[in-house]
């Protein structure tokens, strides 16, 4: 016969493990809940001035390998991919609404639209944001170039990141050579161009 107190020994432990199990349930449901493009909970981290220098995460798998295979959503509501872009070089630049340095590159990036647009291709694409937040920020800014969203941030991780701003340059032939993570001084950006073109 079980005593009263070991009844209520072993409810409790039941009980408990019960509300873990429950607990860490909720947990990964809401880790996965991220497929859902218009979640905008994409993991990501902003990187600011303050930050470390980033570099020191080791380069992107991505650098020396193709462009990845995936498609997105222009601002416009149509679709396009990398591919698309190939034939020249190409600048993709990651940015959020909700990030600061992000913000503040957007205008240097579209400075080297207006000089080297003639021979490389840039393209914005909004990590997390709705296609309003999105369109706003590239109003306030002065972006005159292509510009997508990334809602889930799916895109952003096929070049094994997930900081912003990043940015992503490519060969005229559709190889990655370099993956930048955080904010890029307007030399810095035009350096990096001018290294692709060559």
């Amino acid at each position: 016969m079980v005593s009263p107190r070991t009844r209520s020994l072993v409810f409790g432990t039941v009980v408990g493990v019960v509300a873990l199990v429950a607990a860490v349930a909720g947990a990964l449901v809401a880790a996965g809940s991220s497929d859902d493009e218009e979640a905008g909970d994409a993991p990501g981290r902003f990187l600011t001035a303050d930050d470390e220098n980033p570099l020191i995460l080791g380069p992107s798998e991505a650098e020396g390998r193709p462009v990845p295979d995936v498609t997105f959503a222009l601002l416009d509501g149509s679709r396009a991919s990398f591919a698309e872009y190939r034939g020249r070089p190409l600048v993709v630049n990651f940015f959020a609404s909700t990030c600061a340095p992000c913000i503040a590159e957007m205008p240097r990036v579209e400075q080297m639209h207006q000089r080297y647009g003639d021979r490389v291709a840039f393209l914005g694409i909004a990590v997390q944001d709705s296609r309003e937040e999105a369109a706003d920020l590239v109003r306030r800014t002065g972006v005159t170039y292509d510009t997508g969203r990334d809602p889930a941030g799916d895109v952003l991780q096929a070049f094994d990141t997930v900081f912003m701003p990043s940015t992503v340059f490519v060969t005229a032939e559709g190889t990655v050579v370099d993956v930048h993570l955080g904010e890029l001084s307007t030399a810095d950006l035009e350096r990096r161009i001018r290294d692709i073109l060559t």
